[in-house]
């Protein structure tokens, strides 16, 4: 396998077909665990806010705040309250993920089948098109993502016991191998379902069938597809460290604000560190996007490759 040739198409092609980019922002949502939940803190516990007349007396007796929380509690609707806001929680979160695993699994789909097409010639990948022949392929690679988490699951479970008993008997210096233990073990089990995916897309299999398939190809080019994801690994690292060290510099005015401690430089320090965000969100997500997209059109070449597919053969 030409290495060289694999990593340099991959770009090749995410390069051309920009709407790749598109379906590896999609792709991404399945490397996040949820949203993150912004907490705002406001300073409203200095002094009297401005010369406000009510916030010295929110915390009094009477008819004041405390008073107000303390009445919810005796009569036991604080806890109605509390169960209103964690089931509404609980069902944003649950939305959240499933609008995340549906993106993520067309993103994988059209990341795949674009490439497929454009690496056997075809000239021009459209969104609209990608979108609907990653269609009936969708509920296989879904069922694909499911099984891979309940492998997982299912280790961590089988896996928790004696991890634990080596770490408690060897007074955790057994954690020296296991560690890499289980490094290999789930990027085996990522690479599997990886190359699984691939065939089941590339080459319209059943998800038993793709999943036979990838242990065949992963298998029979073990070394191949250890340094290929060695480099990957590495690579995408870095460029993930690099993508993500400009947040520090992002949130340098609030911290420095915050030590000055003054409401006026903490205030200003705030607004410039969500001004630099807006400004540089955007950025982060094209430049992930584009990593995502790079990472799923690499193997699914690694796949075309090792099963004898040069670009060539679909040139026609």
């Amino acid at each position: 396998m030409n290495y060289g040739e694999i990593l340099e198409k991959a770009w090749k092609i995410i390069w051309k077909h920009k709407v790749l980019w598109i379906f590896g922002f999609f792709a991404g949502c399945l490397a996040k665990g949820g949203g993150s939940g912004g907490g705002g803190s406001s300073s409203l516990n200095s002094g009297n806010f401005g010369g406000s007349p009510d916030m010295n007396g929110w915390f009094d007796g009477g008819n004041g705040f405390s008073y107000q929380i303390e009445q919810l509690v005796e009569s036991g609707a604080i806890w109605a309250i509390v169960a209103a806001l964690v089931l509404a929680l609980i069902c944003f979160s649950f939305i959240i993920f499933i609008v995340s695993l549906i993106l993520g699994t067309f993103g994988k789909i059209g990341l795949i089948k674009g490439t497929w097409l454009a690496d056997g010639g075809q000239e021009k990948l459209k969104f609209g098109d990608l979108w609907r022949e990653s269609t009936p392929h969708f509920w296989r690679v879904l069922l694909l993502l499911v099984l891979r988490w309940l492998l997982g699951l299912v280790l961590t479970l089988v896996l928790f016991l004696p991890v634990l008993l080596v770490i408690i008997f060897t007074l955790g210096c057994g954690l020296c191998l296991l560690i890499p233990f289980l490094i290999v073990l789930s990027w085996f089990i990522t690479v599997l379902f990886e190359q699984s995916a691939v065939a089941v897309v590339g080459e319209g299999l059943g998800v038993m069938d793709g999943i036979k398939k990838g242990w065949q190809v992963l298998t029979s080019n073990l070394m191949p597809i250890v340094l290929i994801a060695i480099i990957l690994f590495i690579g995408s690292g870095i460029i993930g460290l690099l993508i993500g060290l400009p947040l520090i510099v992002v949130f340098l005015p609030a911290v420095g604000g915050a030590l000055i401690g003054e409401n006026v430089a903490f205030g200003v320090g705030i607004a410039l560190s969500i001004l630099m965000l807006l400004v540089y969100l955007p950025i982060a997500i094209v430049l992930s996007s584009g990593l995502h997209a790079y990472l799923g059109t690499t193997w699914t070449l690694v796949f075309r490759r090792l099963t004898g597919r040069e670009a060539e053969d679909y040139s026609k």
